[in-house]
């Protein structure tokens, strides 16, 4: 009886530490932990939930955006959480942790806002060939590889997730993970910064629309592009959804546009 009664205090109290860390957390980034019926843990301003009536919904509470899903316990809520912190920090170095994830989670709000691209073949299987090459931008806005070296002058594919990751290397199919994005395209690097970018990709075919939202969408996730050429292609479809024709629209030199 007592070993059953520790066995329960131990998954209790380990409970009660998930909960205690992820209300930690929300409060960094100025929000609220929150239950409502038929509800489980919130996450913030992130993930939306299905009514009765199948809608999406946002509820606010106590003056903040509270979202509900209610496919999400506890302890998922505070790994996600934990994630948002460390792409926070790592995005913004020089503030706090608070300030950090506050504001992270403020691009996050804004960022989902944003009208996404949907990729056209969903179900495809991922491709083998498909790679993806890590990055990060330095304190200098110099976009480097894992292992220091400068990102060379080199066109790759890329894509700009729902949350304003960038990720460049080979098949926009593979570095969407099959997924909706908010940019999707080919991009060229010269001594680590951003010179050219579009909007060609054969998975999401962004429309002449969405490619000129593409500033916007980079412009909220820190990506360096003012002195970048968006090169935007208006692309034709065949009836099996495959890309028929390309013709160049326009050329945007982003310096021109005083971002």
């Amino acid at each position: 009886m007592r070993k059953l009664l520790k066995i329960l205090m131990y998954a209790w109290e380990k409970r009660r530490k998930k909960r205690k860390e992820l209300k930690e957390l929300l409060n960094q980034a100025g929000l609220k932990l929150v239950k409502a019926r038929n509800t489980s843990i919130t996450l913030a301003c992130i993930i939306p939930i299905s009514d009765k009536q199948g809608k999406y919904k946002i509820v606010d509470e106590a003056d903040n955006s509270i979202v509900y899903n209610t496919g999400l316990t506890e302890d998922e809520a505070a790994e996600q959480m934990a994630r948002y912190m460390n792409e926070a920090t790592e995005r913004y170095p020089k503030l706090s942790g608070d300030e950090a994830l506050n504001k992270y989670m403020r691009k996050i709000k804004r960022l989902r806002n944003l009208k996404k691209i949907k990729n056209k073949f969903p179900k495809e299987p991922l491709p083998k060939e498909g790679y993806e090459i890590k990055i990060i931008l330095d304190k200098k806005g110099i976009f480097r590889k894992f292992n220091g070296n400068i990102v060379g002058s080199k066109i790759y594919n890329f894509v700009l997730t729902k949350s304003g990751k960038i990720k460049i290397g080979y098949k926009h199919h593979f570095l969407g993970n099959a997924k909706d994005v908010l940019a999707a395209g080919s991009i060229r690097f010269k001594n680590g910064k951003i010179v050219e970018i579009d909007n060609l990709s054969g998975h999401y075919k962004p429309t002449i629309k969405e490619a000129i939202n593409f500033i916007e969408a980079l412009k909220l996730s820190d990506i360096p592009i003012k002195r970048a050429k968006l090169s935007i292609y208006q692309i034709t479809e065949k009836s099996n959804g495959y890309i028929d024709k390309i013709k160049l629209y326009k050329n945007i030199f982003i310096e021109n546009l005083n971002l």
